[in-house]
């Protein structure tokens, strides 16, 4: 069975063609695809379980930064 794509607004298919974030995911996609479709099925299962995981180290990693940040402006301001 194949997959159904959903249809894009014209509005927001002109949105989506200049955001430059978009842009970007869309090359980095595009340039990686061809490497990452050349693994087995296990290795494509492992490389993206460890892309997974650093990206949760990296979110954790940010989350707790920014409340160390909040702990310190907190203490300071009441001195």
């Amino acid at each position: 069975m194949g997959k159904r794509k959903k249809r894009i607004e014209p509005s927001q298919e002109e949105r989506i063609r200049r955001d430059p974030t978009l842009q970007l995911l869309r090359r980095r996609i595009a340039y990686r695809e061809p490497e990452f479709l050349s693994l087995s099925r296990e290795e494509q299962s492992e490389y993206a379980q460890r892309k997974l995981r650093e990206r949760i180290a990296y979110h954790e990693a940010k989350l707790a930064e920014e409340r160390a940040a909040r702990g310190e402006d907190a203490a300071s301001g009441g001195q």
